[in-house]
């Protein structure tokens, strides 16, 4: 079946989904399955592997587990918010990442390009504040509007509701999720430990049924930990 000719077995599949990806420190993907089963076995089973990935349009000779050097976008028509698979924060400054519902017809919420992936390493233990800003904002909240309030309210569906998780290695850590308007911002209850973390962001309204259409695909967010 064209470039499936050869087999490494059940053992190394097995090995590594329940050893490296279980507890990878990055989301898991086909890149981190590939790049920990590459680490695995032996060189002919390698070139096996890579020929599979090649088929696939992954580009298997400079794969990671965060998927760093990943070409294909999606194409046709170079899609935007795409690529980089994952954005690097760096502490104190600001980084603008936009969330884009292009591949999604039916507000599923879980297609390409809707949640975005960010990189962020605190050299010591630190409590943190995460602060996501719509810029532009999609819609203006009319003065007084708190969807705390009335969650029933057409008009707290104009707006976006960006969401982020954070993870560590596979474990949860902390998330911001409240419905606060074009805004996000949540401070750790508890310092962070020194490490690498993953984050996602996404906007709720693109998985919003009751989201009030027209509503932009593209949103994009000042992204800042402090």
């Amino acid at each position: 079946d064209d470039a499936d000719t050869s087999s490494i077995g059940f053992g190394p599949i097995y090995n590594v989904m329940t050893g490296p990806q279980a507890a990878t420190p990055a989301f898991t993907s086909i890149f981190t399955f590939a790049t920990n089963l590459k680490q695995s076995v032996n060189a002919q089973d390698n070139t096996f592997i890579d020929a599979l990935l090649t088929e696939q349009d992954i580009d298997p000779t400079v794969i990671d587990i965060y998927g760093s050097n990943e070409s294909n976008d999606a194409g046709p028509g170079n899609p935007d918010d795409v690529l980089p698979i994952y954005k690097n924060i760096t502490l104190g400054v600001t980084t603008q990442v936009c969330t884009n519902s292009q591949f999604d017809t039916g507000k599923d919420g879980n297609k390409l390009s809707e949640h975005r992936y960010l990189r962020m390493n605190l050299a010591a233990a630190q409590q943190v504040t995460f602060t996501v800003t719509a810029n532009p904002e999609p819609s203006t909240p009319p003065p007084g509007f708190d969807c705390t309030v009335d969650p029933d309210d057409p008009e707290s569906h104009t707006h976006s509701d960006p969401d982020i998780i954070v993870w560590q290695d596979g474990n949860f850590v902390w998330w911001g999720v409240s419905c606060e308007p074009n805004s996000e911002v949540t401070t750790t209850s508890f310092a962070l430990a020194a490490g690498d973390y993953v984050i996602d962001l996404n906007d709720f309204r693109h998985e919003d049924e009751e989201t009030v259409d027209p509503y932009d695909e593209q949103v994009c967010f000042d992204f800042t930990v402090n």
